[in-house]
């Protein structure tokens, strides 16, 4: 029997299921699945929020809890995305460790702030990239595990590692998509003389969570309000 033209289509079926591999990794990265959840919804102003509804905010992150500390590049935070990946040695990139955190802020816009809470779709842009030195840190090592970050492979050959990291800091301009909620809060605004204190608060559930994405995401609108002080 000849094998020849099984053999002869066998890498252009590899290289097409390599190639596939990679489109569906890009159409989920975490930047673009909030971008498109984004685009299906329209901008809500955060005074004009109604109870009960899924509504698009901008405005500036605002710490209102604690605050973390990115595993790799030790920056505070009120949220990260760390991922470490390796090389195959032939320009591909695959990945063997993630983190992902957010704690709950405050989103500042028009003079108003409403409360922000997970669970996240955490879709900010990396904003800090880089190989990884050898040895790694003893931090990174603790973080992400010994085996997985192992300087050699289990053939001893040398490991080459890089790091991705997206973070939300204190005062960064975001896009907030989630559902609205208007509740009692000391710290809000009443509406009228002798009304209550009144604090939107934008919620994420299982299967639906709170999108956060960067304010300036290509056909997105920047983000031109002064944010509140307090």
């Amino acid at each position: 029997m000849d094998s020849g033209p099984v053999l002869s289509v066998l890498p252009v079926i590899l290289g097409g299921a390599a190639a596939l591999g990679s489109a569906v990794a890009w159409w989920r990265q975490p930047s673009r699945r909030a971008r498109r959840a984004l685009e299906r919804v329209g901008e809500v102003p955060l005074g004009a929020l109604a109870e009960g509804e899924r509504a698009r905010v901008r405005g500036t992150a605002r710490r209102s809890d604690d605050e973390l500390i990115a595993p790799i590049t030790a920056r505070r935070c009120i949220g990260y995305r760390a991922v470490v990946e390796e090389s195959d040695g032939n320009g591909h990139w695959k990945v063997v460790a993630r983190e992902e955190r957010c704690l709950a802020f405050d989103l500042a816009a028009e003079g108003l702030a409403a409360r922000v809470e997970g669970p996240f779709l955490f879709g900010l842009n990396v904003d800090a990239r880089a190989a990884l030195p050898r040895p790694l840190p003893e931090a990174v090592l603790a973080r992400f595990g010994r085996d997985e970050l192992s300087s050699n492979d289990v053939f001893g050959r040398l490991r080459t590692f890089r790091y991705q990291e997206a973070l939300l800091e204190h005062g960064d301009p975001v896009w907030v998509l989630g559902r609205a909620s208007i509740t009692i809060d000391p710290r809000g605004q009443a509406a009228s003389l002798r009304g209550p204190p009144l604090k939107p608060v934008l919620r994420g559930a299982a299967g639906e969570p709170t999108v956060l994405a960067d304010e300036d995401q290509p056909g997105l609108p920047p983000l031109s309000d002064t944010p509140a002080r307090g």
